[in-house]
């Protein structure tokens, strides 16, 4: 009951708040639907490069960190098997770090320092929702842009999508410095495993696609997630659009989600934040 009051009254509090921050906060232009599926499948290219420049045999061993990441945990050793598919779980892989450190939360992008603020939206709002994020609703989608909006106005937005420097606010911007190295490291330091002596430079620039695309979700009005379904759930061809399937299994009618590739984007609502409860699939994961 006490926790049940410590919302509310939070709630009243922030909702207050807000209501002065809306009169000085810099309107944001909306992004649109084509250019988040842009942004989504220029990330995934990415992503997908990199998988295709590794090398590997198929004696190759998959480090446990990478076998049991988000989107592949469960998934029969078996499948790895294949060099092909080793270059899928590669990609499977690099979009579990980004989920993990970069999109599992509108506010995931400020780092462990403000990871406070990931914790008083699911406090106050729930996490009734696909990744266990909130139910959208007006009064969280307002609370989720206003936040974002004021943190993006005591850092230059060049620290969060490019990594620059600039001791504006020293102490945001080092706990998104933080985060990004992180993610980096987390994707650099399993994939040296797999093939050794290769350069990984490039990784920055992922870093940099996913980190500018997560800032861009945040600050919409409407309700942006990335997407994807459980191993083991049903695709059936013509009955589940909200999924695509890789070329070797074209032809297939229906089968079960045996594992991701990719993730997908997906948006709840309009421009202006209605029409909360309507979903569309702007990039369909690919499985």
């Amino acid at each position: 009951l006490e926790d049940a009051l410590d919302a509310v009254r939070l709630r009243s509090e922030v909702h207050t708040l807000q209501q002065q921050l809306l009169a000085s906060v810099e309107k944001v232009e909306a992004v649109s639907d084509e250019q988040f599926a842009q942004d989504f499948r220029a990330l995934a290219s990415s992503i997908k490069s990199l998988s295709r420049s590794m090398k590997m045999s198929s004696d190759t061993i998959i480090p446990e960190e990478a076998s049991s990441s988000l989107l592949v945990s469960g998934v029969d050793m078996g499948y790895w098997a294949a060099r092909s598919h080793k270059k899928y779980m590669i990609e499977a892989f690099v979009w579990s770090v980004l989920i993990v450190c970069v999109f599992n939360s509108p506010f995931r992008l400020f780092g462990r320092d403000y990871s406070t603020i990931c914790d008083m939206f699911t406090f106050m709002f729930g996490i009734q929702h696909d990744g266990q994020w909130p139910t959208p609703s007006e009064e969280a989608e307002r609370w989720k842009y206003t936040t974002v909006e004021q943190l993006t106005e005591m850092v230059d937005r060049d620290v969060i999508t490019r990594g620059a420097v600039t001791h504006a606010h020293q102490g945001l911007e080092n706990s998104i410095m933080s985060a990004r190295l992180v993610t980096r490291n987390a994707i650099e330091g399993n994939l040296a495993r797999l093939s050794p002596g290769k350069d990984f430079s490039h990784v920055e620039g992922i870093v940099n696609k996913a980190f500018g695309l997560a800032l861009q979700m945040a600050l919409q009005r409407s309700r942006l997630q990335i997407v994807y379904p459980e191993i083991g759930d049903v695709y059936a061809l013509g009955e589940t659009p909200a999924l695509t399937i890789i070329h070797e299994s074209e032809g297939v009618e229906k089968g079960r989600v045996a594992f991701i590739v990719n993730p997908g984007l997906a948006k709840w609502g309009d421009a202006h934040g209605r029409h909360l409860e309507q979903r569309l699939d702007l990039v369909p994961p690919l499985v």
